[in-house]
């Protein structure tokens, strides 16, 4: 059996930093995003995380308080 595998001339340009500036300042413009998005994220979770403690608090004591009160009903019943 004859196989049909042509190979495929790819050519690959390796492009110094100082040739292209454009293409650097496009880079470093990404990045500076990338930095902004990052931080903003870290924020974001941080927000989460705590607000999330706040909720699980404030219900453990929602419960813990109707749970005395509850008591309370009773033990005067």
């Amino acid at each position: 059996m004859k196989s049909n595998n042509k190979l495929i001339p790819v050519s690959i340009f390796f492009v110094g930093s100082n040739s292209v500036p454009s293409c650097n300042m496009e880079i470093n413009k990404l990045k500076k995003n990338a930095r902004i998005v990052l931080g903003i994220t870290k924020i974001i979770n941080k927000f989460l995380k705590y607000s999330m403690k706040f909720f699980v608090y404030s219900l453990k004591e929602s419960v813990s308080n109707f749970s005395k009160e509850t008591s309370a009903i009773f033990y005067h019943l």
